[in-house]
């Protein structure tokens, strides 16, 4: 079996010719390692989340879920480009001029929902994800996440919160590990496409980055390839 080690912005891949890299089909995926042993590795997030942001290094979604066709994977012709986010954030954000603002101590209920999902296999191969986090002009993570699910990133835990299993949980979204980004809680592959939490903004932190990405999956995590990516990134001021 031959093997490929990459090196992305810091993040070490290891790739076989005799297999694909696997997608996230649970939610500690997002923390288990992404090298070892060919025979084991998924090529999970191993704390690499694919915001886009300086917290993952640049790294994107798009990094690993390609339209790549495997045609053990991927019966229909892949595509990206067709998805996109459509964000409610209520209180909505201010505007001063062009530029979006948001108000220190604020707390913002932001709902994502992919729009143009077309990677839909079936009632349990239909694995969709989210990935969203704010950062500073100096790349630090900033505020406060409050997810759908009951985790804060004010009492951030290394491991799975309560109510939040290897396989499925309440609510749509967690924070774990070093709570850089809230994550989307896995639903059985069964196609969610809209995900909720809560942001409290920060104060003095001026200039803000809300970094946010959706994957539009279609093999319940077996595999990262024919999967459609939007990422986006929205510029804030301070009020």
């Amino acid at each position: 079996m031959r093997t490929k080690t990459l090196i992305l912005g810091g993040a070490l891949i290891v790739a076989s010719s005799a297999s694909v890299a696997a997608a996230f089909p649970r939610n500690d995926s997002w923390h288990t390692p992404a090298w070892g042993p060919a025979a084991t590795v998924r090529g999970e997030a191993g704390g690499i989340y694919g915001t886009g942001g300086q917290s993952d290094y640049g790294i994107r979604c798009s990094s690993c879920h390609t339209d790549l066709a495997v045609p053990m994977w991927c019966p229909t012709p892949p595509a990206q480009g067709r998805i996109d986010v459509d964000l409610t954030v209520t209180p909505a954000f201010g505007t001063r001029g062009a530029a979006q603002t948001y108000r220190a101590g604020q707390r913002y209920t932001i709902t994502v929902r992919m729009t143009g999902e077309h990677r839909s296999p079936g009632p349990t191969q239909n694995l969709n994800g989210m990935a969203a986090t704010f950062e500073d002009a100096g790349g630090a993570v900033v505020g406060r996440f409050v997810t759908d699910s009951g985790a804060d990133s004010a009492a951030c835990t290394p491991g799975l919160p309560p109510g939040i299993d290897g396989h499925g949980g309440v609510g749509t979204t967690f924070v774990y590990g070093d709570c850089h980004a809230v994550l989307s809680v896995g639903d059985g592959g069964r196609g969610r496409d809209t995900w909720t939490f809560d942001w409290v903004a920060p104060s003095g932190a001026g200039d803000l980055t809300f970094y946010v990405a959706a994957v539009d999956g279609d093999t319940g995590g077996e595999s990262s390839t024919c999967d459609d990516v939007v990422e986006r990134a929205f510029s804030l001021v301070e009020e």
